[in-house]
């Protein structure tokens, strides 16, 4: 990882530079319309969340020239080392990397749409991702130690995830052996004993109801996995819930449970979380109250697990630069 952190410190480093006085950066404003671009201003960002140098990457790649050549030219006439194509390689290498974790983070972390029907899908698309870089040169180690860790976590998929996959009519039983056979194939872990138990536990469940026979004939119905705009929960609200009445309470109840209870603030932080002395004393049930009124008072103004990176985007974006006397109009 050394060798993707100290391209990047390279990177971080000319941009503070940069920012770090006004008349310098109404000289690069000057520059940047000599490309074609209008000014732009650089946030510092937070090295313990990966997300804000994920996004402060993609935002300043854009203008790989003019940094360049404003910081080159300037570094040339203090004798003072440049930034190089290589460290522009990869910092490209390295958004493209972490994208597809940003993307899944953010859809994974929502709770006003269903995430449980998703998770097994996110997971083939990491690893494939993994996979695709596993001889790179540059990230190769480190998705080595990555894929290591990967098979610790997801050697078992939890059933509900699996269920997940299965209320999905696009998807069903025979989709998910479809996208755990692509894990077996990678991982050289055997999924077969844990497709058997999902199909056992699914029959067993509504072996208690009446129509039994209702699982069997959704799961070897046929439908039409092309339609534009499809909702999952509105699905099993209408057609769902008048042809298979048991199986769509069943998937109600499913669809409703996030698949990640972390706020995205926690997931994009590298540090280790440290809680005060005063609440490491709260006995569990006391934990337990406080969590779940704070979540309920979240669900009333419909602010659970509100997506802090919006701001964050915004901060990284549009802070276009307007020369003044001085100062920065941002």
């Amino acid at each position: 990882m050394k060798v993707v952190s100290d391209h990047i410190d390279r990177i971080r480093d000319a941009l503070a530079w940069l920012c770090s006085s006004n008349p310098r950066l109404n000289e690069f404003g000057r520059y940047c319309t000599t490309f074609g671009l209008q000014p732009q201003r650089f946030l510092t960002d937070m090295p313990v969340r990966w997300n804000s140098t994920y996004l402060k990457l993609l935002n300043c790649l854009e203008y790989e020239s003019p940094i360049s050549g404003f910081y080159n030219m300037k570094m040339s006439e203090l004798g003072r080392p440049t930034l190089t194509p290589d460290d522009w390689h990869v910092a490209k290498i390295f958004v493209q990397f972490l994208k597809v974790f940003y993307d899944s983070t953010v859809t994974l972390s929502g709770v006003y749409y269903p995430t449980s029907s998703l998770i097994i899908h996110h997971i083939v698309e990491m690893f494939e991702l993994l996979n695709n870089y596993r001889e790179d040169e540059i990230l190769g180690p480190v998705v080595v130690a990555m894929e290591t860790k990967f098979k610790k976590y997801w050697s078992e998929i939890p059933f509900l995830y699996a269920l997940g996959v299965i209320i999905d009519p696009r998807v069903k039983l025979s989709g998910l052996e479809t996208l755990l056979d692509y894990l077996r194939e990678n991982l050289s872990v055997d999924y077969s004993a844990q497709v058997t138990d999902i199909q056992t536990k699914l029959f067993e469940v509504f072996s208690t109801y009446e129509r039994s026979a209702e699982l069997t004939s959704y799961l070897e119905a046929q439908f039409d996995s092309r339609e534009k705009g499809f909702e999952l929960l509105v699905w099993w609200k209408t057609y769902g819930y008048y042809k298979y009445l048991i199986l769509s309470h069943l998937a109600q109840d499913v669809l409703v449970i996030s698949v990640s209870t972390v706020s995205l603030e926690q997931v994009f932080s590298t540090t280790e979380r440290i809680d005060e002395e005063r609440r490491n004393s709260l006995t569990p049930d006391m934990v337990e109250v406080l969590a779940c009124v704070q979540d309920w008072e979240h669900a009333k103004k419909r602010l659970q697990n509100e997506m802090v990176d919006e701001q964050l985007i915004q901060n990284f974006s549009n802070l276009y630069v307007e020369e003044s006397s001085g100062s920065n109009q941002i």
